[in-house]
């Protein structure tokens, strides 16, 4: 099947591409052809999973078919669909992500559950997220936690600037971000709770990964 935006004059429907996507992403030996399009899509138009159904018969203009070509490319090669969309979602949040934070994990969501768990909702504590990268465990539980102060910290400038990037744009307040590198300097505040989900593959197993 002809690529999208590499033939101007078809009129591509949105159950067109998904059917086009999920027969390209088969050739090329992807476990779950037509979900890769349809996040994909979901990502170019702005929508959920349910409104793209919604939207079957909706066409696409030319400006969004070269730039899902474009990111069709990338995922192609493997590139994660969260670096490709720009977004991730983690415990109800959806948050901005680029290569300079690592992908939040949906496992990681239960570091979130087991604290809800053992903790009082309205309880006025103080969290320190170690390694907070996109801020994603420490803006759930700032979320969840009204009365709570949490603080994220990690060595990275960039990771910090996409931390607090993502407080702003969910307009949580009670969460804050600082650039600190416990290796060359000392936490001086006390916290109630220590919370981290630091990169956790050995690096003699990231050869036997996936692309």
């Amino acid at each position: 099947m002809t690529s999208p935006a590499r033939n101007p004059k078809k009129v591509w429907r949105v159950i067109d591409l998904i059917k086009w996507g999920g027969q390209y992403f088969s050739e090329n030996d992807f476990d779950n052809p037509r979900q890769e399009i349809e996040l994909l899509l979901q990502g170019i138009m702005n929508c959920s999973r349910v409104d793209l159904y919604l939207r079957f018969e909706e066409t696409l203009p030319k400006k969004q078919l070269v730039k899902l070509r474009e990111w069709v490319d990338r995922r192609k090669n493997r590139e994660p669909l969260q670096y490709i969309t720009g977004k991730a979602g983690f415990y109800n949040l959806t948050l901005k992500i680029t290569p300079d934070v690592l992908i939040p994990r949906p496992e990681s969501e239960r570091l979130v559950e087991v604290l809800l768990e053992t903790i009082d909702k309205l309880s006025s504590i103080s969290i320190i997220d170690i390694g907070t990268g996109s801020g994603c465990l420490a803006l759930a539980l700032a979320q969840e936690l009204p009365n709570a102060t949490v603080t994220g910290i990690d060595k990275s400038a960039k990771a910090i600037e996409i931390a607090r990037s993502n407080a702003e744009t969910l307009k949580i307040n009670n969460a804050k971000f600082l650039q600190i590198d416990l290796f060359k300097n000392k936490i001086e505040d006390k916290y109630d709770v220590v919370i981290s989900n630091p990169p956790y593959i050995p690096k003699i197993e990231m050869k036997s990964l996936m692309p």
